[in-house]
């Protein structure tokens, strides 16, 4: 028996679909490229909301940089003294643009309240609520 793609003459080698060995690859190469251009749908990185809070983020983190230049935070043996970063003291998004939880940092003291103070430490310190 011959392959059932017209003009080709190979003999079979797939008796289920009828096909010879390079036309069999062929038509699955073709299924496989169909299936990968289906779009997938890609969750994005941020969502929204998120990202319309980070465009009016942006301008309140500068200013309140330019009105505290100093850290705030003052860790003992940790404090290069110039601040860079915000830290927030409150965990909850509603808060994420108030300035009344924000504290500026050193980028020594943000590493160090992030990574290595455990929260009841934060807390008792008035560096978290």
């Amino acid at each position: 028996m011959t392959c059932k793609t017209p003009l080709c003459t190979n003999p079979i080698e797939n008796r289920d679909k009828g096909l010879c060995a390079s036309c069999g690859k062929a038509t699955r190469d073709a299924e496989k490229k169909a299936l990968k251009e289906k779009k997938k749908y890609v969750i994005p990185k941020v969502t929204a909301k998120r990202r319309e809070e980070n465009k009016a983020y942006t301008p309140l983190r500068k200013k309140y940089l330019e009105d505290h230049p100093e850290c705030q935070v003052k860790l003992l043996g940790i404090c290069t003294g110039k601040a860079l970063e915000i830290h927030h003291v409150s965990t909850s998004h509603k808060d994420f643009l108030n300035i009344k939880t924000w504290k500026s940092s050193c980028p020594a003291c943000h590493r160090h309240l992030e990574t290595v103070l455990s929260a009841e430490v934060r807390r008792n310190s008035g560096l978290l609520i």
